[in-house]
């Protein structure tokens, strides 16, 4: 059956076929009303926001992240609670995506909001369900520490790396497990998590994740660094307010 007898019905053939293969992006007033939905639904998270960080209902960023990385092990639990866009990783998927949408029951003025919210590099989206808990503003820095690090000049991150590479030879001060190691309560995940990615070391290091004596060694042996580190990491605060604002809480 052809794409376009597919798109008959679900609202999204206009979507898709009114503009060739290009597909219309949100509008700035779209994504204002947008987020004067999360308000409504998620004042406490909404208030640690800024410009280009948004909550992402659990079905859609569960799609996305399918779309995008289709191998059955790539995210833990079903998908990922946070992220980063770094670059458009919908180009040439789009129609699949918005497809999935569509049989959620989205409609098209909310598939478009989607669609650019996921496809703009910069922005920083976080699972709706994951702004409900206590840990949520720790989420944020970790993604906000991704996107400043991302900011670093290529020699800057090689000064990273190479810190992070020393360190993680040594022994822990115990002499068991591994010395870039987290600390009781994460339970090994983000050991596990920066020993398979060096650029989880900056965001974990900034949540306090990992044990005291790596930033301290981190401090006293690699200044540059550290110094870094300390950039990063206050470009990256987060400061949640307590104002709650009535607006709408759906699409007009």
């Amino acid at each position: 059956m052809k794409l376009h007898n597919l798109l008959i019905g679900t609202g999204l053939t206009a979507l898709l076929l009114g503009c060739g293969s290009i597909i219309p992006r949100a509008s700035e007033e779209d994504l204002l009303q947008y987020r004067k939905m999360e308000l409504a639904n998620a004042p406490q998270a909404v208030s640690c926001l800024k410009e280009g960080e948004y909550l992402i209902p659990d079905a859609v960023l569960d799609i996305y992240a399918r779309i995008v990385d289709p191998r059955p092990t790539t995210f833990w639990s079903g998908g990922p609670v946070a992220g980063t866009i770094d670059y458009n990783r919908l180009q040439g998927q789009e129609s699949e995506f918005l497809l999935k949408l569509g049989e959620k029951g989205y409609s098209k003025k909310e598939s478009q909001v989607f669609y650019t919210i996921l496809s703009t590099p910069g922005n920083i989206f976080f699972k709706q369900s994951e702004s409900r808990e206590e840990s949520f503003p720790e989420t944020v820095l970790h993604e906000r520490v991704h996107k400043e690090f991302n900011r670093l000049n290529p020699l800057e991150q090689v000064k990273v790396r190479q810190a992070y590479e020393e360190l993680r030879k040594r022994a822990p001060p115990d002499g068991l497990g591994l010395y870039i190691d987290d600390k009781l309560k994460y339970h090994g995940f983000v050991t596990m998590a920066v020993d398979l990615n060096w650029k989880e070391f900056f965001p974990y290091l900034a949540q306090g994740a990992l044990e005291d004596y790596v930033e301290e060694a981190l401090k006293q042996e690699f200044p540059e660094a550290y110094d870094l580190f300390l950039g990063v990491k206050e470009k990256a605060k987060v400061e949640c307010g307590n104002e709650r604002t009535q607006f709408p809480t759906h699409f007009p």
